[in-house]
């Protein structure tokens, strides 16, 4: 089973989000989706999303909360397990420098339900609204 981590990335309480290069081969093309990729062999989850977000956005979080895990279950039938962390990046949010993907941007969270988002990133960005709502 492939490990991957995705960050729930925060600014001013709204959902920043990915939106994915529009290249046939890999998942999700043209989506909007969460930061992350995949835990390489032996790598920390932890350490895996924090250089994945920088990787990504060019920017060092310091403070990033495990949240859950979560199995998501691709087309072909092969399972993957996602580690699901949290981070506030409001004081990054404009040091950013976008290095993969077409765009990243924060969004409220009822602007999620115009977005292309997959299916699975959606219940995952529900179960958060739900739990930061009770």
């Amino acid at each position: 089973m492939q490990n991957v981590a995705k960050a729930i990335l925060l600014e001013r309480g709204n959902f920043v989000l990915q939106l994915r290069d529009n290249i046939p081969n890999i998942e999700t093309p043209g989506m909007w989706s969460l930061f992350g990729g995949v835990i390489e062999k032996n790598e920390d989850p932890q350490d895996a999303m924090l250089r994945e977000i920088k990787e990504e956005l060019c920017i060092k979080v310091k403070d990033i909360s495990f949240l859950w895990d979560c199995i998501y279950c691709r087309e072909n039938g092969e399972e993957v397990l996602h580690k699901i962390y949290e981070a506030n990046i409001t004081s990054l949010w404009g040091k950013h420098r976008l290095m993969e993907g077409q765009a990243a941007e924060s969004f409220k969270y009822d602007q999620l339900k115009t977005l292309r988002i997959p299916p699975f990133i959606q219940k995952v960005l529900a179960r958060r609204q739900l739990e930061r709502n009770s």
